[in-house]
């Protein structure tokens, strides 16, 4: 799973960890399972907390102020012939679905989108850049 956009700094994100594709935050105050949330299109999360550690995962944010987004991406299938014809000679296949790769999973925090942190050095993208590229289908 690919993280972006911590910067270091004094603020507080809520803690996860990640068991197979179960992502735990806060030591269960909520847990996403991405294998049941993963559809065909790229689906996205954002995680809300109410400053209690209640946390809330949802699609959308009207206003809200969101701790972390997570972007899980489409189902993907492989498509292979099986050697069989069909009775007017057009060959059968099977689409496979292929298990979810953890690294295309991503975890942004707000930093990542509102710039502040540009990152340093000869990086010219800096993390909002990345971020841009990365989560171009959002």
């Amino acid at each position: 799973m690919k993280v972006v956009g911590v910067t270091g700094g004094k603020k507080r994100y809520p803690s996860f960890e990640i068991n197979g594709m179960v992502l735990d935050f806060e030591n269960g105050a909520l847990v996403l399972d991405f294998s049941a949330e993963q559809v065909s299109e790229d689906k996205v999360f954002y995680v809300i907390g109410d400053g209690q550690k209640n946390l809330k995962a949802q699609s959308a944010v009207c206003g809200e102020a969101w701790l972390v987004k997570i972007r899980i991406p489409g189902r993907k299938f492989l498509i292979r012939e099986t050697g069989i014809s069909d009775g007017m000679g057009f060959r059968q296949i099977e689409k496979i679905l292929q298990p979810l790769d953890m690294d295309e999973v991503i975890l942004i925090y707000p930093e990542a989108e509102d710039g502040s942190s540009e990152g340093s050095g000869n990086n010219n993208q800096g993390t909002a850049g990345m971020l841009k590229y990365l989560m171009k289908k959002v």
